[in-house]
């Protein structure tokens, strides 16, 4: 049966919490996140969402890197014009997803997080659906982020302690590493 959504993932945590507030019928989970540094973080909050996945009963796949897109969206920005731009290339790379797969509809695990910017990630999100001739959903997904959260731990899933990016986790003082 084709998916008729693809929901756009940043780690299994945010999933799990997402998973209750998205609308019934099969789903497709899109690991698009070329802003995870370094590799081996990007490897076990993939790990993550493939549990967090299964758990659901749903199919995870991960997008092609995307990394030189990224860092030219983000190159030299400011940390809030820099999460703008991530924001933009994730959602964009989703958006073209859902179109070249024949999916009507995305939307993202981004919107069940408390910490990340709602009004930016929404427009992200309409214009690359514009772009791409699919709907974005634009969900309230942030009364299930504790759930998830808790859900995650209970599963013994990896749960993160920055955004993935490293450029944001050397601006909090984090050694990169």
């Amino acid at each position: 049966m084709k998916p008729g959504l693809l929901v756009h993932a940043c780690c299994g945590p945010c999933l799990l919490g997402a998973a209750r507030g998205l609308p019934a019928g099969n789903r497709l989970v899109y690991f698009a996140n070329p802003n995870i540094e370094p590799e081996a973080e990007a490897a076990r909050r993939w790990e993550s969402l493939c549990s967090a996945a299964g758990a659901q009963g749903w199919e995870a796949v991960s997008a092609p890197i995307g990394r030189q897109e990224w860092l030219e969206a983000t190159q030299g920005l400011e940390a809030k014009e820099r999460c703008q731009a991530c924001y933009r290339v994730r959602l964009e790379l989703t958006a073209a997803e859902a179109a070249s797969r024949g999916i009507p509809a995305f939307t993202t695990t981004l919107l069940a997080s408390p910490y990340q910017d709602r009004p930016v990630v929404l427009a992200a999100g309409e214009v690359a659906a514009g772009r791409h001739g699919v709907e974005f959903l634009r969900l309230d997904l942030r009364p299930w982020f504790r759930e998830g959260q808790a859900a995650a731990a209970k599963l013994g899933l990896y749960r993160q302690r920055y955004c993935g990016c490293l450029a944001h986790k050397l601006d909090a003082g984090g050694s990169g590493a």
